[in-house]
Parts: C-alpha cells; structure tokens; sequence
C-alpha cells in the first residue's frame, strides 16, 4: 500500500496501531515504515517525529525503499533528525537503487534545487525523464516546464506540450491548465474547442484562474501575457 493510501485507510482504532506496532517490533519493515509515518502524520496519536524518523530508519536499513525516501526529506528539512543534505542526498541514492520511482523524481528535486550537491537542470532532467516514462505525473508535469523554460534542455513547446498532455491525462488540474493555454496560443482557432476542454477540467478540479481563460477566448481575445506564461520569466 502506499502512503497517501495508508493515511487515508488506516483506523485510528488502537487495536490497529497496536497491531502495526507489533509487526515492527518483529522486525517487519513495511510495518516499520508505517509506523513512522503514524507518528509523523499523527495518526491516533500525539505526533513524534523524533520516534517516527526512527522508526523510518529501522525500515530503511531493512531495506523498505519508502523509507529510505521518507527519511531523505525529513533530512532535508531537519524533521526529527539534525539537517543534513549528505545524509538526505545519501538515502534518495538508495531509494533509487531500490528502484522507487518516487525516488527518481525526488532525485529531479534535488539537483534542480541544489540540495545537497550543485544545481544541475540537466541533470534535474534525467531523473525527471526517468520518473516521468514510469507514469510519475509530478515528472511528468516537471519535465514539460522545464521543456517550456529550457532549462536544462533545449526549449521546445512541442515537447512540453506532448508532457502536458501525459500529465493532463492522468488528471493533473495545472497540466491541464496549461495545455488548455497551449493549444489555444499554438493552434488559434482550430484549436479552441480542445483548448477550452482542457481548461473546462482544470477548472473542474480547482484550478480557479482558467475561468478568467475560458472567459477571454468566448470573447475571442488575445490572452494577455500572464496567463501565456508558465513562468513570470518565460513568454512566447
């Protein structure tokens, strides 16, 4: 089960907590892992992230690769743990070895923000790209603005489009968003229908600002430069 699963289905029942708890306590990494993240999320009990990065790091040398990338970011942001970018930059390695493609994307995280080693968008984009042709939606997503910006990459709309159009398809609202914006600045009125479609689910899934979208090209008005941007610094 993964994570987000688990948080969203475990009881709060003691009988439950306890049951994990004695699965850990038998050396069960998954149990180990889940028990962590009972203690960080505070899931029927007080939050101890002191207790919870231990138990991840229980799991983590028994080889739960979830783990291993749950106590990278707690490292990161120095959760429960003294901060320390070597000891984060340490377990993403070995979440990625264990193949969790989570882990891939993180990785992308890491380089494009410099955390831990030197900013590297070319190397951001390896592991994004890695991620990305396992389905990973956030790659997926990241991979078509780094496209759209070139960063790291030369710039191309077509593939940012194309990495768009993967995420938007899997139901991520700003992917969405953005390829409604796309289509319609790259294909004008041939493209409109499509476009507002996009926009349309974007806005159906919280994304407020692609109202104001769908408003100017009902009006067939030039979309002003703010919302033909993904970021503040790029325009076409």
């Amino acid at each position: 089960m993964q994570a987000d699963a688990f948080v969203r289905q475990v009881s709060e029942k003691q009988s439950d907590i306890e049951f994990i708890r004695s699965e850990a306590n038998r050396g069960n990494p998954e149990a180990q892992f889940y028990l962590g993240l009972i203690y960080i999320e505070g899931i029927g009990v007080e939050p101890d992230y002191s207790l919870g990065s231990h138990c991840y790091l229980e799991a983590a040398n028994n080889g739960n690769a979830e783990a291993m990338l749950a106590l990278s970011k707690l490292y990161v942001f120095g959760i429960g743990v003294e901060q320390s970018f070597a000891e984060a930059t340490r377990w993403c390695d070995e979440a990625c070895r264990a193949g969790l493609v989570d882990a891939y994307f993180y990785k992308g995280i890491l380089y494009d923000q410099g955390i831990g080693t030197e900013r590297s968008p070319e190397s951001a984009i390896r592991w994004y790209r890695k991620a990305a042709c396992q389905n990973h939606v956030a790659a997926q997503f990241h991979l078509a603005v780094s496209y759209f910006n070139g960063s790291g990459v030369p710039q191309s709309l077509k593939e940012a489009m194309l990495w768009f159009r993967r995420a938007a398809s899997q139901n991520h609202p700003m992917s969405q968003y953005y390829l409604g914006i796309l289509t319609y600045c790259l294909e004008g009125g041939h493209g409109r229908d499509t476009a507002v479609q996009w926009l349309t689910r974007a806005l159906e899934n919280g994304v407020k600002q692609a109202q104001d979208v769908i408003d100017a090209i009902d009006e067939n008005e030039a979309l002003p430069i703010e919302y033909r941007s993904i970021n503040s610094r790029f325009g076409f």
